[in-house]
């Protein structure tokens, strides 16, 4: 793959190449790889690391490298069917768990890289993790409701109503008023 680029790029290429292989992700800069793995493929490459420094990591050779190293590996794009495979994933098996939308992200690298599909870019992948999360919620709370006996259902409304004479919601919460020796 390194014989149809230029030398000065093969480093960013194999940085980029072996990036993905380990995070499920494309770094967006130098900064973003660690300096001792870099100073290795340099060694490897018999060239130095200052020729990563004036890569465009986001420009069209980054992008159209980006697009190789997908294809050899195999790594297709994501469709509607993954990521709604993805989402069940994470209401099934992440946030049971107590996962929070953090670790959802940090786990999707990895579950997009084991079933070979290109992850989703930042907003969209922030979009799914955080509606995935909504259903998992939604799913919770109507199992919650579905495990309460009609008359607890009946008593909760009653609460929240205001009948007279029962203790209701709105004075739970009611502010106690100022602070008194009484």
């Amino acid at each position: 793959m390194l014989k149809t680029k230029p030398t000065r790029n093969h480093l960013a290429f194999v940085a980029q190449l072996k990036y993905y292989q380990n995070t499920g992700r494309f770094p967006l800069a130098t900064n973003d790889i660690p300096e001792t793995p870099l100073h290795y493929l340099a060694d490897q490459l018999e060239i130095t690391v200052d020729q990563i420094h004036e890569y465009d990591w986001l420009g069209r050779s980054g992008t159209r490298h980006r697009k190789e190293i997908l294809e050899f590996l195999g790594i297709r794009r994501v469709s509607a069917a993954d990521k709604s495979a993805f989402s069940d994933w994470l209401i099934d098996n992440l946030y049971p768990h107590g996962a929070d939308i953090e670790d959802a992200i940090e786990s999707a690298f990895e579950w997009f890289q084991k079933h070979k599909v290109e992850c989703p870019a930042g907003k969209e992948l922030d979009r799914l993790v955080r509606s995935a999360y909504q259903q998992f919620e939604l799913n919770l709370y109507e199992h919650f409701a579905n495990c309460l006996s009609v008359e607890s259902k009946i008593l909760m409304g009653q609460s929240l109503d205001g009948v007279e004479g029962v203790v209701n919601f709105s004075d739970i919460k009611a502010d106690p008023g100022r602070v008194g020796l009484d």
